[in-house]
């Protein structure tokens, strides 16, 4: 029993590095999908948001888009550093809304590699259309 101990530790130190890499990264990827799930929500709020605005309640569905998006944001608790942009995409009867947010991603761990920012890009029809 005496001469196996050794063998237990050296197992033990063969497997750890494995072991913490594999945690590490379960965690770490962990955090990342749970702020994509978040950020899949804020974009598709604010895509909702721009596209049933009607054109003479609120000329420009594109800056409320994007200010539904900010503010989403900032509500989730997001960092800083957030971008969003919103665009048309084709013509009436089809004119459909475009919104893309993305922010920078700091990993927790830094072990592993992962993602540099977490964005998401989404497409609505229009609600009302001239």
């Amino acid at each position: 029993m005496a001469r196996r101990r050794g063998s237990y530790a050296m197992e033990f130190a063969l497997v750890l590095p494995v072991f913490v890499a594999l945690i590490a990264g379960v965690v770490e990827y962990g955090r990342y999908f749970d702020q994509r799930v978040a950020m899949v929500g804020v974009v598709r709020d604010a895509l909702r948001a721009g596209a049933t605005r009607e054109t003479d309640e609120t000329p420009d569905a594109l800056a409320f888009a994007r200010q539904a998006a900010l503010k989403g944001l900032t509500d989730q608790g997001f960092p800083g550093g957030a971008t969003v942009e919103a665009r048309y995409i084709g013509v009436t009867p089809n004119q459909r809304i475009e919104v893309k947010a993305s922010f920078p991603y700091a990993p927790l761990i830094s072990l592993v590699p992962t993602p540099k920012r977490v964005e998401h890009v989404a497409v609505m029809r229009m609600a009302y259309q001239p």
